[in-house]
């Protein structure tokens, strides 16, 4: 059925199984509780489908496009939506759990308290996403577009973020722990009471965050840029500041001996050589 014409079909609770669908258009079909589970179904069109507990489960949706598609409950899990286009759109009731998206488009899209458990977000685009209280435990997100996007309270236990995106990001109470963030541009984030403990920090870009209250309980800050950033009332409770630029930041009025200070730029502009000889 490649390159199928379904626009406008009632085919809800259809069975497509395995099916192969690619550059089928479904444009304006109601799809209610159809099974797309194993189908293949690349450069499908979805557009102004009714998706109201639509099953796609490991189905293979590369390239496709769902505008102002409707919503509601759709299961994707371990589904393939690689570059597809979900832009502005309301998901925030289907399940993502091991799904690929790599360099889809999420931009403006409604995540609220999905379930992103080991999801591959490869250089996707969730700028201005709305992603608060996500489970991302052990997703892959490297090169992900976060500016602007609400994090609030989200979980990324153990997630991958090398290089993220994620200037302007709202990551408050953000769960980053084990998270992998070498590299990552969090300047400017507001990541007030974020766990960061045991996070690995290299070379990260934190130049005038809001890391009030923030976790870094043996963190990994090497070379980190924290310049002018607010680190009131954070615990540094064993972190790594080796080669870490702290010039202008706010932080707290003594550091514990167990904090690593070796080629670290002090608030004040000084170089402090304190633990270069353990």
């Amino acid at each position: 059925m490649r390159a199928a014409d379904f626009r406008g079909a009632i085919l809800d609770r259809s069975n497509f199984w395995s099916a192969e669908l690619s550059e089928a258009n479904f444009a304006g079909a109601d799809l209610t509780r159809a099974d797309f589970s194993d189908v293949s179904a690349w450069d499908a069109d979805f557009s102004q489908c009714r998706l109201q507990h639509t099953n796609f489960q490991n189905s293979d949706l590369s390239g496709s496009r769902f505008f102002e598609a409707q919503f509601d409950t759709v299961n994707f899990r371990a589904a393939v939506l690689n570059r597809a286009v979900l832009r502005g759109m309301n998901l925030s009731r289907s399940n993502f759990n091991k799904t690929y998206l790599l360099e889809a488009d999420l931009s403006e899209a409604d995540l609220q308290g999905v379930n992103l458990v080991s999801a591959f977000l490869y250089h996707a685009n969730l700028a201005g996403a709305n992603l608060a209280g996500v489970d991302g435990t052990e997703a892959d997100l490297t090169g992900v577009n976060l500016r602007r996007a609400n994090l609030l309270n989200a979980d990324f236990t153990e997630a991958e973020l090398a290089d993220a995106v994620c200037e302007g990001a709202d990551l408050q109470r953000v769960c980053f722990r084990y998270a992998k963030l070498e590299n990552a541009n969090l300047h400017r984030v507001n990541a007030t009471a974020a766990n960061f403990s045991k996070a690995r920090l290299n070379q990260a870009r934190l130049a005038g965050a809001c890391l009030h209250q923030a976790n870094f309980w043996g963190a990994d800050c090497h070379g980190a840029d924290l310049q002018l950033a607010d680190l009131r009332e954070a615990s540094l409770v064993g972190t790594d500041l080796t080669a870490a630029n702290l010039q202008g930041a706010q932080t707290p009025p003594r550091w514990a001996d167990d904090v690593r200070l070796c080629q670290t730029t002090l608030p004040d502009g000084t170089l402090s050589q304190r633990d270069c000889a353990k």
